[in-house]
């Protein structure tokens, strides 16, 4: 049970944003030059880019019979 749930909270689609949400909490002087509005559309370019999409197609290919389930 614990397993699952790490794998999902760990799961390496989320990784990128994890390390950009790291980065800004730890070193937040790397971001000081850019404003909260830019770094929030930032943020919301690297979550589409490395969560919705790669989720979108996989949950396509399912969908459309070129993969047997979700679970690639």
């Amino acid at each position: 049970m614990i397993s699952k749930i790490i794998s999902y909270v760990f799961h390496p689609v989320l990784v990128p944003i994890f390390i950009i949400l790291g980065i800004q909490l730890w070193c937040p002087v790397f971001f000081s030059q850019i404003d909260y509005k830019e770094f929030t559309m930032w943020k919301l370019q690297i979550g589409l880019n490395t969560i919705l999409y790669p989720t979108l197609v996989t949950f396509l290919l399912w969908r459309l019979g070129f993969a047997d389930n979700m679970f690639l």
